[in-house]
């Protein structure tokens, strides 16, 4: 690619590389707008000339759209801080609050997991088996996901929380669980 000396050099807006103004990018061949061009005509304009997208201001605000949820799922991606306090008190009441005492790390989270059930909450991570049952002390972070009852198979994943799950070893048989969701 020949650069004449003194062209207007710009970002593209796809790859981030560093390409003549007004032409098309040769890495992605992605249509590079000229440099002459309006950058506040929108995020598209204004990140190909700053490099990173700018922070929007009050009065442009894009608009946020519910992704694409399969037919019967819960319409919320997200869960409310009301269901959220609500879940913590019934952990900490189930003794997940560090004060219960658990046979194992496994009964713990069955504890957290079925109290999640009856929320219509599922994970939407697999625990490791092994660290459940060879650390005397672990930490885990669990994705989570709204349960399909149309399709058991498509799971809608909560996307402002996850369940942070720890256990601690006293001794043979007696474990300390704390669970709470983010």
């Amino acid at each position: 690619m020949e650069i004449k000396v003194g062209a207007v050099m710009t970002l593209c807006p796809k790859c981030k590389s560093i390409q003549k103004a007004d032409s098309t990018c040769s890495i992605c061949k992605y249509p590079i707008p000229p440099k002459d061009v309006d950058p506040d005509e929108g995020p598209e304009k204004k990140e190909a000339q700053y490099g990173y997208r700018p922070r929007i201001e009050k009065d442009e605000e894009e608009e946020v759209t519910e992704p694409d949820l399969p037919a019967g799922a819960p319409k919320r991606p997200r869960l409310s801080a009301r269901d959220r306090m609500a879940i913590n008190e019934r952990l900490s009441k189930a003794g997940l609050d560090g004060n219960g005492r658990f046979g194992s790390p496994t009964e713990a989270l069955n504890v957290a997991t079925t109290i999640l059930s009856e929320h219509g909450i599922e994970l939407d991570d697999i625990p490791n088996s092994w660290a459940l049952t060879k650390y005397e002390q672990f930490r885990f972070t669990l994705d989570l996901a709204w349960t399909n009852e149309a399709d058991s198979y498509s799971p809608v994943a909560i996307q402002n929380s996850v369940l942070v799950f720890t256990w601690y070893k006293f001794s043979e048989g007696v474990y300390e669980g704390l669970a709470y969701l983010s």
